[in-house]
C-alpha cells in the first residue's frame, strides 16, 4: 500500500470519528425550532384522507399479542406510508397500554420501552417513549415532548408545577410536523370514577392552535405555532377541549382563565350548537349540586349561569352532549373568584325537551319559589301551540305575547312547578315538562 493510499484511509478513518461523535441527531430543542407544522386547511383543521386513516386503524386492529417490539414493529412496516404507520401505531399504543394509576399515585416513573411494552401499562412518559421508540424502529423522525399539561386536578389561572408535567410526541410526516398524545388518546380522569379507558382519535394531529389550550411544551418550537404564546399567556387562558371546538363554540370577549363575581355569575358565547349542554360548579375537585350551574341556547348564543354556595373559588365546567345518547363531553373550563356570599339562588332543572325545543327563560331564572308570592314568567319558544304552568292539578295557559309566552302564578304550597310547552305531533294536547321549579 502506497503512501497516498494509507493517507487517504487515516482521512476516512478521521471523517468517520467526527460524524461519530459531532454528527449525531439533532437534540430535541433544536429540531423543534426548524419544526414546520404539517398544513391545515381553510378552518385550521388538520385532516388526512378518510380512507387510509381507516385502512391503518383496521390493520392495526389486526395485531396479535406479540411478546416484543420488534414482532409488532415487522408488522406495522406493511403499511406504505408514514402517515398510516404513525395513525397505526396511535391506535395500537392507544388501545393496549394502559394508564398506570398505581404508578403514578406512587411516583414509579417506568419509561423503558421494552419493559412498558412487556407490563403493558405506564403513565405519560412511559406511553410517550414507547410511541417514540416504535417509531424510530420504523424510521420515521419522532420525539419525545416534555412540558406541562392543564390536565385532571389543575386549576384555571394557576402557576405551572410539577405535578402538572406531562410528555407527548411530535412526528414528522411526509408534508410537516404533527403533535401526538397517546396518553388522552387512551383515556380520561373523571371525578368519580377515575381514569376511564376511552379511545379517542382527536390526540392524532390536533390543530396546534387547539393543543395550546392545554398543553404547553418545554420547548417553544413544539407550539408548532407560527406566534408562540408565552407561559403567562398559556396560564391565563382557559381549559378549552375538544368539544369546544368541535362545536364551533367561541367568545364573545377575549377569554381568560379566571373571572370575578358578586353575584350570579353570566358568560355569553357564540356560534352555539343545537345540542344539549349542561354546567356543572366546582370546587377543587368535589362537584357541587346541578343546580349552581344552568345553561341555555338563544340564536347562535350560548348563556352560561353560576351562582355559589359561599365566597371563594370556583370552577365552571361546561358539557356538550354530542350525539343523543346521556354522554356528556367536558368541553371547558374557567375559573370564578366569587366575592358574594349571599344566599345562593339555585336554578331550575332543565327537562329533556328543553334544548330539543330551543327554550329561553326570561325570568324566573332562580329555581326556587316562595310560597304565597306572585311569580311572573317570561318563556320564549317558537312554533308551538300552546305553554303553560303545571303546579300539582292546576293547570294555568300563559299567553302568547309574540316574541314570549308570559303570565303569573301564586304558588300556595309547596311541590315542584313544571313548565309545560305543547308539542303538536299529530294530536293536540301533548304536552312536554321541559323545565321544573321548586316550591318551597
Amino acid at each position: 500500500m502506497d503512501r497516498r493510499h494509507i493517507t487517504f484511509v487515516l482521512v476516512a478513518i478521521l471523517l468517520g470519528l467526527i460524524l461519530l461523535l459531532f454528527g449525531k441527531r439533532p437534540g430535541n430543542a433544536a429540531v423543534a425550532r426548524e419544526a414546520m407544522p404539517y398544513p391545515t386547511d381553510i378552518d385550521g383543521k388538520i385532516t388526512f384522507d378518510r380512507a387510509i386513516i381507516e385502512g391503518a386503524e383496521k390493520y392495526a386492529n389486526r395485531t396479535a399479542y406479540y411478546e416484543d417490539i420488534d414482532q409488532l414493529v415487522d408488522y406495522l412496516d406493511g403499511l406504505d406510508s408514514d402517515t398510516e404507520k404513525a395513525r397505526a401505531v396511535y391506535h395500537w399504543v392507544c388501545n393496549n397500554i394502559e394508564y398506570d394509576m398505581y404508578a403514578l399515585e406512587n411516583e414509579i416513573y417506568e419509561e423503558n420501552p421494552k419493559r412498558v411494552f412487556g407490563g403493558r401499562k405506564a403513565i405519560c412518559g412511559g406511553i410517550a417513549e414507547l410511541y417514540t421508540e416504535i417509531m424510530d424502529r420504523l424510521g420515521i423522525e419522532t420525539h419525545t415532548v416534555i412540558g406541562h399539561l392543564k390536565g385532571y386536578g389543575y386549576r384555571p389561572g394557576d402557576p405551572l408545577e410539577k405535578g402538572q408535567l406531562h410528555a407527548w410526541n411530535a412526528v414528522r410526516l411526509e408534508k410537516g410536523w404533527i403533535l401526538v398524545d397517546c396518553t388522552l388518546g387512551g383515556g380520561y380522569h373523571d371525578a368519580l370514577s377515575g381514569y376511564i379507558r376511552a379511545y379517542d382519535p382527536y390526540y392524532f394531529a390536533p390543530p396546534p392552535s387547539e393543543f395550546i389550550y392545554t398543553h404547553f411544551p418545554r420547548s417553544e418550537g413544539w407550539q408548532l405555532l407560527e406566534n408562540p404564546v408565552t407561559e403567562r399567556n398559556f396560564i391565563e387562558r382557559p381549559i378549552l377541549k375538544r368539544s369546544f371546538f368541535k362545536s364551533g363554540l367561541a367568545f364573545t370577549e377575549p377569554p381568560s382563565a379566571i373571572y370575578k363575581s358578586d353575584s350570579i355569575f353570566t358568560l355569553v358565547l357564540k356560534n352555539a350548537p343545537k345540542k344539549r349542554t349542561e354546567v356543572r360548579v366546582t370546587e377543587g375537585n368535589l362537584m357541587l349540586d346541578p343546580s349552581f350551574g344552568f345553561s341555555q341556547r338563544k340564536d347562535d348564543k350560548l348563556y352560561l349561569y353560576a351562582d355559589f354556595p359561599k365566597k371563594g373559588r370556583f370552577n365552571l365546567e361546561l358539557y356538550i352532549n354530542p350525539d343523543e345518547g346521556d354522554f356528556f363531553d367536558l368541553a371547558m373550563v374557567v375559573g370564578i373568584d366569587n366575592s358574594d356570599g349571599s344566599e345562593p339562588v339555585h336554578f331550575p332543572e332543565k327537562m329533556v325537551g328543553f334544548s330539543e325545543m330551543d327554550v329561553f327563560v326570561n325570568f324566573p331564572i332562580y329555581g326556587v319559589l316562595n310560597r304565597g308570592e306572585r311569580v311572573d314568567f317570561s318563556i320564549e319558544v317558537d312554533g308551538v301551540p300552546s305553554v303553560a304552568v303545571s303546579y300539582g292539578n292546576d293547570f294555568s295557559f300563559l299567553t302568547d305575547y309574540g316574541p314570549y309566552w308570559g303570565g303569573s302564578v301564586t304558588p300556595e304550597r309547596p311541590g315542584f312547578m313544571d313548565i309545560m310547552i305543547e308539542k303538536y305531533d299529530g294530536q293536540a294536547g301533548l304536552y312536554n315538562s321541559v323545565l321544573r321549579y321548586t316550591v318551597e
